[in-house]
């Protein structure tokens, strides 16, 4: 595996660890409901993380293909392209994600696109959450009665 110019050897450590850091909410998201896996809508899950490093589309995901993703990854993270990848620019990109992830949640929510998400709205995508949660993990079936 040859390592370009811009990316030393030495930092090859650091940019697998951020590649796999950054992997870690979709791996763990799981399966979901209609939202798509996790619950978080189409586009969230182990799938897409799999089509974006898997660069041959052969259902496997090489040495290679990981530190081309990588590599990818901390130049997208690297904002002031000084060739390192600073906890402000990873908490940047946290926000961004999250951000990102919120407005797709809201509009989701915003079921007659009116830009405004009702009461109503709120309280149907809170059950539609909650309908598809298996038992034993925290579902409505798995909740104590109230006292």
């Amino acid at each position: 595996m040859r390592i370009g110019k811009r990316v030393g050897a030495a930092m090859l450590p650091l940019i697998l660890a951020t590649g796999l850091f950054l992997l870690a909410p979709a791996a763990l998201a799981g399966q979901g409901g209609p939202e798509g896996p996790g619950g978080h809508g189409p586009g969230f899950g182990p799938g897409i993380a799999v089509e974006k490093i898997d660069a041959d589309s052969d259902g496997r995901i090489s040495q290679d293909e990981i530190s081309a993703y990588a590599a990818r990854q901390a130049t997208e993270i690297d904002t002031d392209k000084n060739g390192k990848v600073s906890i402000k620019e990873l908490r940047d990109l946290e926000e961004r994600r999250r951000e990102a992830m919120l407005e797709k949640r809201y509009r989701a929510m915003d079921k007659n696109n009116d830009g405004v998400v009702s009461v109503e709205e709120y309280e149907q995508a809170l059950k539609a959450r909650f309908e598809f949660v298996p038992a034993g993990r925290g579902g409505p079936g798995d909740m104590p009665p109230r006292q």
